[in-house]
């Protein structure tokens, strides 16, 4: 809103100028009620100052926007916690996210929240070692999550979500890089009718 002029013009008419006084003592009070008010306002909206991140914290990623090709109910609220690895602005932030997702690694100050260590639970804990057998790392299958298509000879890949990893960590593999978990895959293919 434009603010009233601080000086009027002096009319002929005694009884104009103080209708016209008093009209402009009104509109002062009017603007800073008004500011006053929105001052208030601000003062009390949830969010508008967001928490300061450093680069190498780790934080929770808020899931409510992310296609992550599950069922709504059951993808999980946050995801993480995801390393920061850079300050693009004081309220967006580049998270190191698991390389099978692709996704923008980019994100508002909005959606990530600090994690933090409690009594109860502590910190969460670190995926296991991996297990050498004849000289490779090899992984132990939790569960089969999905699976598609790849390519003209349309070769079926699985979602496999490893032991001891978040549901984030799942990668897409192919049949063959499962023929260690065969209980787990026939059942996936028994319940999927494949």
């Amino acid at each position: 809103p434009q603010k009233p002029p601080d000086t009027f013009l002096k009319t002929q008419i005694p009884r104009m100028t103080a209708k016209a006084m008093i009209a402009h003592k009104r509109a002062q009070e009017a603007m800073i009620t008004h500011k006053r008010a929105q001052e208030a306002m601000i003062a009390r909206k949830p969010g508008l100052a967001y928490k300061k991140f450093e680069v190498g914290d780790k934080v929770w990623l808020d899931a409510r926007n992310l296609c992550l090709k599950t069922t709504h109910k059951l993808t999980p609220r946050r995801l993480g916690p995801f390393e920061i690895i850079e300050e693009i602005s004081p309220v967006v932030y580049k998270l190191q996210l698991p390389s099978a997702w692709r996704i923008h690694d980019v994100f508002h100050a909005s959606l990530l929240t600090l994690q933090v260590e409690t009594p109860e639970y502590g910190i969460p804990p670190v995926p296991p070692l991996l297990e050498l057998v004849d000289g490779e790392s090899e992984f132990e299958v939790e569960a089969i999550l999905q699976h598609k298509t790849v390519g003209w000879k349309k070769e079926l890949h699985y979602l496999v979500q490893w032991r001891g990893y978040s549901q984030a960590e799942s990668t897409w593999e192919p049949e063959e890089h499962l023929r260690n978990a065969p209980e787990v895959l026939e059942a996936y293919k028994t319940t999927h009718h494949l």
